[in-house]
């Protein structure tokens, strides 16, 4: 069995599992770094730069899976993986697609009999907002730039309709979600955010000048910032100008905590399936004031510097609450401290694809994490 991913970048889970006792030592509390142990239905057969063969592990004590192994590869690009699949190189793709090679697949699925598995995702898009570097450092001029955001037209225009647009950073999955951007800013509004503007100061002669920075390799970036821009041009009458500006990726990474970026366009993919992984990696500041903002903390890592001491009440609280009830009521007031002062601007949330050949079964995929589990695939 085939199967394929895209070349995305590991991320850490504390999440509780199974540890075999052969690999741990119970009294010393450590690993034995040496042996590679495992307690599932494959076992470690082949492992290479850009391919992973997984075998059946015959003493696994639970059900067998429905294949005879899996080789998993890994292409170094978006277009080499959809080649590789339209071309029967591999049996199943799945993750790092762009938004024109899924539309894509999923045209051609009816007559090329590909099958086309879709799950809501946990993953979330924003945009993020310096509130030390100016202009974004006044609340009016973050307030207007919400104003302005349209959402259903960038999943229109980017992603075919392939995501769902998002008014919270807590995604509508959790009791806590609150579509507050939506009831307080709305989708490109534009004449409110004309009068916050000139409210602000500013004139087709001294216009709010937008640097909207981007991964270089993300699409959905590039193409959200080049929307953005032409909506800005289009509708608002030289009040507003945006430029689209892209950085490698692990540049950015390296640069967000110092201060540099005034926006970026940032992912979310959540470690765990909770709403705390959505708020306090977004609102937690150990240092810092309304003054000067975060020095440190999670706000500072995110790039924004936003600090509000009642925000940081409000996380531990939550974390405490026994109550589910007691516990979203701080959530909401969590999402209104967002739409209330706007260091973050929610933007979408994906939607999560895998595309199978005709003759494969038992793709699914997870609703609360990005996993694709093997054992159920078969021919």
């Amino acid at each position: 069995m085939k199967l394929v991913k895209g070349n995305s970048s590991p991320v850490s889970l504390w999440d509780l599992c199974a540890i075999s006792p052969a690999a741990y030592e119970i009294g010393e509390g450590q690993f034995f770094p040496s042996q590679f142990v495992g307690t599932g239905p494959y076992r470690l057969g082949t492992y290479g730069s850009d391919s992973v063969g997984f075998e059946i592990f015959q003493d696994y004590w639970g059900d067998r899976p429905q294949n005879q192994g899996i080789d998993m590869r890994r292409f170094s690009s978006q277009a080499n993986l959809y080649n590789a699949f339209r071309t029967g190189g591999v049996d199943v793709a799945y993750q790092q697609l762009d938004p024109d090679q899924i539309h894509s697949l999923q045209e051609l699925a009816p007559e090329a009999g590909f099958q086309v598995v879709e799950a809501e995702s946990t993953t979330i898009s924003y945009l993020v907002l310096n509130i030390n570097q100016p202009p974004f450092d006044r609340l009016e001029v973050r307030q207007a730039l919400a104003t302005i955001m349209d959402r259903p037209l960038l999943n229109e225009r980017v992603f075919y309709g392939q995501a769902e647009p998002l008014y919270s950073l807590i995604p509508p999955a959790f009791e806590a979600h609150r579509p507050l951007f939506l009831d307080r800013y709305g989708d490109g509004n534009i004449e409110n955010a004309k009068g916050l503007l000139r409210e602000a100061g500013f004139s087709a002669e001294r216009p709010l000048v937008v640097e909207m920075w981007f991964p270089s390799s993300s699409v959905p970036g590039r193409l959200s910032a080049t929307i953005l821009q032409a909506l800005a041009e289009r509708d608002l009458e030289d009040l507003v100008t945006i430029e689209p500006r892209s950085v490698e990726a692990a540049t950015a990474y390296g640069y967000l905590d110092k201060g540099v970026y005034p926006t970026f366009l940032l992912s979310w993919y959540a470690d765990f399936f909770d709403a705390d992984n959505y708020v306090k990696p977004f609102l937690e500041c150990q240092e810092g004031s309304p003054e000067s903002g975060c020095r440190l903390g999670e706000t500072q890592y995110h790039g924004s510097f936003f600090y509000d001491s009642r925000a940081n009440e409000l996380l531990q609280a939550q974390r405490q609450a026994s109550d589910p009830q007691v516990r979203d009521r701080l959530l909401v007031e969590l999402q209104e401290i967002v739409v209330d002062q706007v260091p973050y601007i929610p933007l979408w949330q994906n939607k999560d694809y895998a595309f199978a050949q005709a003759d494969i079964s038992g793709v699914t995929l997870s609703k609360t994490q990005q996993v694709l589990p093997f054992a159920s695939i078969g021919r």
